[in-house]
């Protein structure tokens, strides 16, 4: 979108959905009141050349037993700001 996202920040939007602020490293979404985190468990994960197959579960943070849908994701290293990383290339999520 041709979008220069560094160093900024937007705190005074009408919508709660573009509240956000930039710390000088990281972006802070503001999230929604009864907002549920959920976290990926990786049950299995394979190379195929520089990219790597991953699938598992997501679950609520707060409660691992919560565990409402599969994923399948993949991802390849990457190098950002001279840190090794991942940059995800795409993730479906399968609700149960």
């Amino acid at each position: 979108f041709n979008l220069d996202l560094k160093n900024q920040s937007v705190m005074d939007s009408d919508s709660p959905y573009f509240l956000y602020f930039f710390d000088g490293k990281l972006y802070h979404f503001r999230s929604a009141d009864g907002d549920t985190v959920y976290y990926a468990d990786v049950k299995e994960a394979s190379r195929e050349g520089d990219v790597v197959h991953m699938s598992g579960e997501l679950y609520n943070a707060e409660d691992e037993e919560d565990r409402p849908a599969t994923f399948k994701a993949v991802a390849k290293p990457r190098k950002w700001e001279g840190k090794e990383t991942w940059a995800i290339l795409s993730i479906r999520t399968e609700f149960k």
